[in-house]
């Protein structure tokens, strides 16, 4: 009978670990057979994990293997593999066996590769097997459990390209889990490949890590990775070491300073809720002029890989690393404001009281800061009083400051002032100035003016004295000569 290749896809055949020894030959008898068959086998070092044998994988030499009957659990025979990782076995009473794996000669942190099946010896039968050690395969929350030292595989989709990072460093993200491979072998590996690695656990900066990695792409570009959102304080604090190695957005944030370090472009953005630091690596050639504390320009977006580093006292300090210029998106901060002014009349006499309402609004992108109106009485008033339902007036700067403005909200300036002058045309004017952190996109609405005409106030009605003629006696010239009214006694008729 020609020889038999005994093999299951994707895992090797019949393979278990454990204690075990050789038993007697009256151990043997107990299965009361008398046909017999061969065993060969293979033993490889599963390179790539696999599970299979293939052309990445090696021989694996003084491995030592025991034939198992599954029923009882007698040892039948056992062998060592040769140097090129091959055994044999003669005269197998039939039956069904396991083959284990003597743990003592497996090395680092090797295991054998899962048994899917038993293996069945018939007589006269030449049997042959490949079997697999290979190395762990864990999750990354178990490659953070495990101490430094051990080997082992692990899966998950790339968050940057090998090439562009001179430091080596590829960022795995598996679910909600992400873990940092360093010293990773010059390999094609770009954003989105689902990767399979093979590396050493390491602390590195005080997170346990995989060092002196390889990498086995799975499926090229399997999924464009998305960046997990998050204030700069969470970023900073790494949310107690959760988030390292993670892909992070954070929006919105002011740019607090920039300095030159080693090379690289360092600065803190902070959106409200604390700093962060950001680092943009000089290898990523990147034009970083942009990137300055104006007041303003901030960072719309700033995308990038969290990594920590251990400073001199033991202190960790997390940043924020961009994988190049699509990471980093910055803006002009806009803010149109608006000011108009609507008295309460246009025509005053002197004496009079007159009420200016202002009304200052921010019609957006962006909320406004440092908003300052502008409003002196024009002459011929004098200031009475203001009122505003926020900020203050300052009568001697003639100045409202209303500190912020958010997008979509106005304030108003009740502004008033009494009539000094008697006659004439006054032009108030007002103007809202342009805010201290952000750009005015649009001056024409800034400013507003009303013409307020100040009119005489009417002639009072004669009062008569005594002695004086009465109004109601007039003369009346009448063919050249004036006529006198009649006199009271002439009118009453007699």
């Amino acid at each position: 009978m020609s020889p038999r290749r005994l093999r299951t896809l994707g895992l090797a055949l019949a393979i278990a670990t454990g204690s075990w020894a050789c038993t007697s030959s009256s151990d043997v008898k107990l299965l009361q057979v008398d046909a017999t068959g061969v065993l060969t086998g293979l033993a490889y070092l599963d390179n790539n994990g696999n599970g299979a044998l293939d052309g990445t994988d090696k021989p694996y030499p003084q491995l030592k293997v025991a034939l198992t009957a599954t029923r009882g659990g007698a040892v039948v025979q056992s062998a060592t593999t040769d140097s090129t990782g091959t055994f044999r076995m003669t005269d197998i009473p039939v039956g069904t066996y396991r083959l284990d794996l003597d743990p003592g000669t497996l090395g680092d942190s090797l295991r054998a590769v899962d048994q899917a099946e038993d293996l069945t010896i018939r007589g006269a039968d030449t049997a042959q097997v490949d079997f697999g050690v290979s190395f762990p395969v864990l999750t990354f929350e178990e490659i953070r459990a495990s101490a430094p030292g051990r080997r082992v595989f692990t899966s998950g989709i790339a968050l940057n390209p090998r090439p562009n990072f001179s430091d080596g460093v590829v960022h795995l993200q598996l679910d909600s889990a992400w873990l940092r491979t360093i010293n990773v072998a010059r390999a094609p590996i770009n954003t989105g490949d689902s990767l399979r690695v093979l590396g050493r656990t390491k602390i590195d900066n005080g997170q346990t890590v995989l060092d002196d990695v390889t990498t086995f792409t799975l499926v090229s570009i399997a999924t464009i990775p998305q960046a997990v959102q998050k204030s700069t304080a969470v970023a900073a604090s790494a949310d107690g070491g959760r988030l390292d190695a993670a892909l992070l957005r954070v929006r919105s944030a002011e740019i607090l300073d920039t300095a030159t370090v080693d090379g690289d472009l360092t600065f803190h953005v902070d959106d409200g809720s604390g700093p962060l630091l950001v680092v943009l690596r000089s290898f990523l050639q990147l034009d970083a002029s942009a990137v300055r504390p104006d007041t303003v320009i901030r960072a719309r977006d700033l995308t990038g890989l969290l990594t920590p580093r251990v400073d001199e006292t033991g202190q960790t300090h997390w940043r924020l690393l961009p994988r190049g210029g699509a990471d980093v998106s910055l803006e002009v901060k806009q803010a149109d404001l608006v000011v108009k002014m609507d008295p309460d009349t246009i025509t005053v006499q002197r004496g009079d009281t007159l009420t200016f309402r202002i009304v200052t609004s921010n019609a957006g992108p962006l909320g406004a800061s440092g908003v300052q109106v502008v409003d002196t009485v024009p002459g011929g008033f004098t200031f009475v009083s203001a009122t505003a339902t926020h900020g203050t007036y300052d009568a001697n700067s003639a100045t409202w400051a209303l500190d912020t403005l958010a997008v979509g909200k106005s304030d108003t300036l009740n502004l008033r002032a009494v009539v000094v002058d008697s006659v004439g045309v006054r032009q108030n004017r007002v103007r809202v100035l342009a805010p201290s952190r952000q750009v005015d996109p649009n001056g024409s609405n800034n400013a507003d003016a009303t013409n307020i005409a100040i009119t005489p106030a009417p002639t009072p009605a004669p009062i008569a004295r005594a002695g004086a003629p009465r109004a109601d006696r007039v003369w009346v010239r009448r063919e050249g000569h004036a006529e006198r009214p009649p006199s009271r006694t002439e009118g009453s008729g007699g």
